[in-house]
């Protein structure tokens, strides 16, 4: 089982490396404030943010719930924050919770929850304590006020705890949690307590779409047929379903929105699917789901912030599941960053901005909201970017989530793609004809946009000269491998050479595919564990020039059933002094270590679990190579001590 979760692990997080970048939006983390006045988006602080929303302008609302009860705005076009329903009385002492229909402070809620808008501007608030979906007028400018009305459901107490199907003041609800608006106008509620779906048409009637009045379960099927267990989201998934974050069922659940039949989506249940696992979704597990979003592909997100243990955003492509951001059972409240580098701390309900690129996460334990953008970031470097004419040059892609590439160069003239590549190749490689500067632009792109980067006047490329000696340069085809991996180096030099000496130390490899250490580009095998310096010598009949690239290649000892996860497992402090830890996204028990030097000798053997200290004092500074492997799994890093 353990081997299956690395494995499942390191295909979902090879699907989503660096796919998209965590930032914060609005709020001071881990601050909490309730100031009712407009702030400036630097000094805003939230409470507790539980449902969010963006509206055709860009303009992100969110509701907070206990203690503030109230609705807010932040317009990114002046970059302040503003109140706009709720009371301004003293939260602390309970004084902004309540029931009142009005403009701007002068309403009350009473923890609302879930929030949504339709075609024509007016929100839709699930008021979880109040058991009613409320209104709030649309949006005429921050000199006017907003109103807040009843759409469905009696003035409290007289609702309390209750499902009735009925028009307006007559229906009932039980702790509503969150709502959303299909194309037509219809409103599909979280009935939490009552642990089914509801509909609500544009004229307010109010019927029972799935599940069965206080049942709790885990049941697909039609309608009443069908059973939930604490639904904490729904989201429209596209024009005849909505899907549902089945929390305490730990599944996601697809409806009908006509006849009601309920499916899972993925999930194992209550008990066989709780806790954290990633790949097809008939192994996935998840860990209470309180939030639920779909983009423009399709794909289903899922937050996990019900109990603050979990703390992750889920993506469901397919029949895949992935983690895109945070990490689960991790101490780090807050952290942005690129993908499963960023923490959150209860991540809540989430939808996506109106071009479908911004994922926006109500980030209720850290009081901010979050964004996640799934846009590539182009970046790239060449190498060599000052060479001869036709010398070859490669330009190499270091976009986040790119899926395809578009490359120019500028002049667009005197230069060649070569070795079987072209300007939609990720890595391609030139050759230029002509002397001259010149500048690269690249136009990374995937399923939610593009970015462009340019390098201006990057690569120059000068005349053959006829009096020098060359300038040694090379790269190898990869710089991390493993026993019996063959590597290509690539002779880079300038200046002309017409005789080339590769040096590799330690002498563990051989020269295979008819090439030897006198060929321009030789392939290499390598034989052992071990770090390998690089030397080329290159020559003319005007000199000879030397490259030596030290600890250039790692090789480790995997067979060929054997994973390097070194994106699941990492070792810390590396460098490191007198020990070192292993991190891991699941406790690993029962591990042996064993710690290689550079020519490939064991110098250390060690076992324990993941949680432990492993002893390296006394060995010499240097670069190591590390093994570990707990007897189904094995994988191995490099490792630098001082």
């Amino acid at each position: 089982m353990k081997k299956n979760l690395l494995l499942l692990t390191a295909l979902a997080l090879g699907l989503s490396s660096k796919a998209q970048v965590v930032t914060t939006v609005v709020g001071s983390p881990g601050t909490a404030g309730f100031n009712i006045l407009t702030e400036t988006v630097a000094n805003a602080q939230l409470t507790s943010p539980f449902g969010v929303l963006v509206d055709p302008q860009g303009r992100i609302w969110w509701t907070e719930a206990d203690p503030s009860h109230r609705i807010r705005v932040y317009d990114p076009s002046t970059g302040s924050v503003y109140h706009r329903s709720g009371n301004a009385l003293d939260p602390m002492n309970g004084q902004s919770m309540g029931y009142v229909n009005q403009s701007g402070n002068q309403s009350k809620f009473d923890e609302p929850n879930g929030i949504a808008m339709n075609g024509s501007g007016t929100f839709f608030i699930a008021d979880f304590n109040n058991h009613v979906i409320r209104n709030l007028s649309s949006f005429n400018g921050y000199g006017s006020t907003q109103a807040a009305s009843t759409f469905v459901g009696p003035p409290p107490p007289a609702g309390f705890g209750d499902l009735v199907d009925a028009t307006g003041s007559a229906a009932r609800f039980d702790h509503p949690t969150d709502v959303c608006i299909d194309a037509s106008g219809n409103i599909y509620v979280a009935d939490n307590y009552n642990e089914v779906i509801r509909k609500i048409t544009p004229g307010g009637t109010v019927t029972t779409l799935a599940g069965l009045k206080g049942n709790a379960g885990d049941v697909d099927g039609t309608g009443t047929a069908a059973q939930f267990n604490n639904i904490t989201a729904i989201a429209i998934y596209d024009a005849n379903h909505i899907v549902v974050a089945d929390s305490w069922n730990n599944k996601v659940r697809k409806v009908h929105t006509t006849t009601g039949v309920v499916t899972t989506v993925a999930g194992l249940g209550t008990n066989a699917g709780f806790g954290h696992e990633d790949g097809n979704i008939s192994v996935a597990k998840f860990r209470y789901p309180t939030g639920i979003a779909v983009d423009n592909n399709g794909n289903i997100y899922v937050s996990e912030g019900w109990d603050g243990q979990s703390n992750v955003i889920r993506k469901i492509s397919g029949t895949t599941v992935s983690t895109i951001a945070g990490k689960y059972q991790d101490a780090t409240a807050h952290q942005d960053g690129n993908d499963t580098a960023s923490r959150f701390y209860k991540p809540w309900h989430m939808t996506f901005n109106n071009t479908g690129n911004i994922l926006y996460v109500a980030d209720r334990g850290n009081h901010v909201i979050r964004a996640i953008d799934f846009t590539p970031v182009a970046d790239f470097f060449a190498s060599p970017t000052s060479t001869n004419v036709n010398v070859t040059v490669k330009l190499t892609d270091q976009s986040n989530g790119a899926t395809s590439w578009s490359w120019a160069i500028s002049p667009n003239s005197n230069f060649n793609y070569v070795n079987g590549t072209n300007a939609n190749s990720e890595n391609p490689e030139l050759q230029f004809t002509q002397t001259g500067s010149y500048s690269v632009t690249l136009t990374a792109t995937n399923a939610y946009g593009n970015n462009v980067k340019t390098r201006n006047g990057y690569i120059n490329i000068s005349a053959i000269s006829t009096n020098d000696p060359p300038v040694a340069e090379f790269v190898a085809s990869k710089t991390n491998g493993t026993v019996g991996d063959i590597i290509n180096f690539t002779d880079q030099s300038t200046n002309t050479p017409s005789s080339w000496t590769w040096t590799i130390v330690p002498s563990s490899h051989s020269y295979v595919n008819g090439t030897d250490n006198k060929s321009q580009n030789p392939n290499v095998q390598f034989t052992a564990v071990g770090v390998y310096t690089v030397i080329l010598q290159a020559g003319n009949t005007n000199g000879t020039d030397s490259e030596a690239k030290a600890n250039y290649i790692n090789i480790g000892p995997l067979g060929v059933q054997q994973l390097n996860l070194s994106d699941v497992v990492s070792l810390y402090p590396n460098p490191s002094t007198g020990s070192f830890r292993i991190q891991s996204l699941a406790p690993i028990a029962n591990l042996n270590v064993v710690v290689y030097d550079a020519q490939g000798k064991a110098v250390r053997t060690l076992s324990g679990s993941s949680q432990d200290a492993m002893e390296i004092s006394g060995l010499e500074s240097g670069v190591y190579h590390v093994r570990l492997s707990d007897g189904t799994a094995s994988f191995s890093q490099k490792l630098i001590v001082r």
